[in-house]
């Protein structure tokens, strides 16, 4: 859990996306269909996934 500390918005968040492009990549993930969620941490990381994806398109 260590690994994770002043990571807010960094490293952490990267590796979510990076999931989600190998997901798009082998055809797991609808890109018409993505859906970012989450509630406390949760939450704020959907909120930094949204921002990270819009300023990266490439992504999907």
């Amino acid at each position: 859990m260590k690994l994770a500390n002043k990571q807010w918005s960094l490293a952490m968040h990267d590796d979510l996306l990076d999931a989600l492009s190998w997901a798009v990549d082998r055809g797991f993930v609808d890109t018409e269909k993505v859906c970012i969620s989450g509630a406390s941490y949760g939450g704020y990381s959907a909120m930094v996934g949204i921002t990270k994806i819009l300023t990266s398109l490439s992504v999907l």
